[in-house]
C-alpha cells in the first residue's frame, strides 16, 4: 500500500521539495495521502480548473451562455507556450475561451474569464458553493515577465488555490464530491 513516506520520499528524489500532495483513490479503496495539503504555492495554470468550474456554475445559473460573444482586448494580452489564437479585435464565444483555457493553457482566455467572471464574484462562487476556501481569484496571468498591467488587480494578494482544494475539486468534478 501507497504511504505518506513513500510519497514523500519520491517527492524528494525528485527534488520536488517543498511540496504539497494529496493523493485520494475515488474507487472507495481506502488509499488517501496528504501531505501539506493546505500550504501555499502559487498556482499558477491551476487557477484555471476552478475558473472553469465558476464559469460553467454561472452558465448553469443562466447568467452566462456558452454562445455567448466577447470581444478580445490587448489588456488580456501576454505569452502563452503556443501563439494564442486569440487576438485583439476578435469575438470569440465562452464556449471557446473555457475551450482554450482547459486544453491549450491559453493565458489570453483566462485573462478574458477573469474580467467575464468578475474575480470577487468567482472568488465567492468557489469559496461557498463549492467550499473551497483556499482558493481565490486575485490577478490576471502573465505568461512570461514583464508581468500584464492588471488594472483590477489590489497589488497584494496573488492567485491561491493549494492541493487540498484542488483535490477537493477533482472529486467534484469526477462526481463523487
Amino acid at each position: 500500500m501507497l504511504t505518506a513516506d513513500d510519497v514523500k520520499a519520491a517527492a524528494q528524489a525528485a527534488n520536488l521539495e517543498p511540496s504539497s500532495i494529496v493523493l485520494k483513490r475515488l474507487d472507495g479503496q481506502d488509499v488517501n495521502v496528504h501531505i501539506d495539503d493546505d500550504v501555499y504555492h502559487y498556482p499558477a495554470s491551476m487557477i484555471k480548473t476552478p475558473l472553469a468550474v465558476v464559469t460553467f456554475t454561472l452558465v448553469e445559473t443562466g447568467e452566462l451562455k456558452l454562445e455567448q460573444y466577447f470581444l478580445t482586448t490587448g489588456a488580456n494580452m501576454t505569452a502563452n507556450d503556443l501563439p494564442s489564437p486569440l487576438k485583439p479585435g476578435y469575438r470569440a464565444s465562452l464556449h471557446e475561451l473555457i475551450e482554450l483555457m482547459i486544453t491549450r493553457s491559453d493565458n489570453v482566455a483566462t485573462n478574458m474569464l477573469f474580467d467575464i467572471c468578475g474575480r470577487e464574484r468567482a472568488t465567492r462562487i468557489i469559496q461557498e458553493r463549492f467550499g473551497l476556501l483556499k482558493t481565490a481569484f486575485y490577478r490576471k496571468l502573465s505568461g512570461s515577465e514583464p508581468l500584464i498591467s492588471d488594472a483590477g488587480w489590489d497589488r497584494v494578494h496573488r492567485n491561491i488555490h493549494n492541493a487540498g482544494d484542488a483535490a477537493k475539486l477533482f472529486e467534484v468534478i469526477a462526481g463523487d464530491g
